[in-house]
This record gives C-alpha cells, sequence and structure tokens, in this order.
C-alpha cells in the first residue's frame, strides 16, 4: 500500500505541475508555504495554529483530550461532552454521490467543483498514511490553487480551506488511535467541505476536534 500511494502521488506531481525536475527542489516550492499562510485567511488556518504549536512530538491520549478543552474554551465552543463530539451534521454514512452533490450543490465555480471533485477522488484513492509525500503534495495543491486564475477569492478560500484540514492529518503519529484502520474517509472529506463552505468558526473548530478525537 505504502508503495502504490508513493507512486500514485509521483503521477499527481507530474500532472499537477507545468515545471520539470524535483518539486522540493524548485523555488516555487520554498516560497509556496509563505505565501499559503499570508494569503488564505481562513478561521480553520487560525485555529490549527494552536494545534500545530504542540506538535512536536506525537499526542497521547491525555494530550489530544486537552487540547480539544484548551481549543474549545479559547473559542467559546460547548459542544464538547466526555462522550465525543455533538456536530450538527452526521458524515459517517455519506456516501460519494452525496459528496459530490455537496460539492455540486456549493457556490463554488465551475473550475472550483472540478477542482474540488478532483481533490476529494484523489485523497480518496490512498488510505491514510503519514507520508511526507502527501503533506507536500496537499502543498502543491494549495500552491495551484493560490495560482490559478480560474478561481475567484470564495473558491480559493474553500479550496485552500478544505486542503489546509486534509493537511492536519500528515502531522504527528497515529499510532496511539484506538482504531488502527482509521483513513479518510467520504465523512471526513465531506465535513472538511462543509466546514469551508461555511466559513463558520464553530464548525472548522468542531472538524479539527473531530479529527483530534
Amino acid at each position: 500500500m505504502k508503495n502504490l500511494f508513493k507512486y500514485f502521488i509521483c503521477i499527481l506531481f507530474v500532472s499537477c505541475s507545468n515545471n520539470e525536475g524535483d518539486y522540493t527542489d524548485n523555488p516555487e516550492h520554498k516560497a509556496s508555504r509563505s505565501i499559503i499562510t499570508n494569503e488564505t485567511k481562513s478561521l480553520y488556518t487560525s485555529i490549527k495554529a494552536d494545534y500545530l504549536k504542540q506538535v512536536d512530538r506525537p499526542l497521547s491520549t491525555a494530550q489530544r483530550s486537552a487540547l480539544i478543552h484548551k481549543l474549545s474554551d479559547k473559542y467559546g465552543l460547548n459542544t464538547y461532552t466526555n462522550t465525543g463530539i455533538s456536530l450538527r451534521i452526521s458524515y459517517e454514512d455519506i456516501t460519494r454521490q452525496e459528496l459530490r452533490q455537496l460539492i455540486e450543490n456549493s457556490d463554488l465555480s465551475t473550475a472550483a467543483k472540478n477542482s474540488l471533485s478532483n481533490f476529494a477522488n484523489t485523497i480518496l484513492m490512498v488510505q491514510y498514511q503519514p507520508d511526507p509525500e502527501l503533506y507536500d503534495y496537499l502543498i502543491q495543491y494549495q500552491y495551484n490553487v493560490l495560482t490559478d486564475n480560474q478561481f475567484n477569492s470564495y473558491d480559493i478560500q474553500v479550496l485552500n480551506t478544505t486542503s489546509d484540514m486534509a493537511m492536519l492529518t500528515t502531522y504527528g503519529d497515529d499510532e496511539e488511535r484506538e482504531d488502527e484502520d482509521w483513513d479518510i474517509a467520504v465523512g471526513h472529506i465531506a465535513s472538511w467541505i462543509n466546514s469551508a463552505l461555511e466559513s463558520n468558526e464553530e464548525a472548522a473548530l468542531e472538524t479539527l476536534i473531530q479529527q483530534l478525537k
């Protein structure tokens, strides 16, 4: 699976970039991180910063719980309980067709809808692994979004907020999750997209906490 994952990501890099050579050696790669930081300005990005500051090593279950409480208290979210998060929408049983409908019924441009659909399909094709290749793909995707003149400001906000939520899964070590078969499922992507479309701080924070669980 890991070899298949790496092979697939290599194909994506070739198809997503017009530049030849190693992406990591390209000056655009170094510039893209600062561009993304300066231009996305999503609520999720600022919320996620509180998490990333603490991810210099894998988080234990107790540390995750403490961080959930900290974020909930800081942003005034009261949906956290000892038994889990009470989300407004249940994503567990969402199908691919319903995910497509969520995208199609949005106010995104046609180009952005196509990009988001392709992004979702790409993420779903490989089982989640904490590999740097996935992180680099997400950085490349965000850079492409920011430099593509087909997208308006709302498109950029939604596309990069969605990929920003996906990027969270590449941080830390997932070995301590109780469910060893946990992966990026249709429901996860639906929750990311819904939060991004709402542009709502509470929705973004709920999604972050959901992934920390």
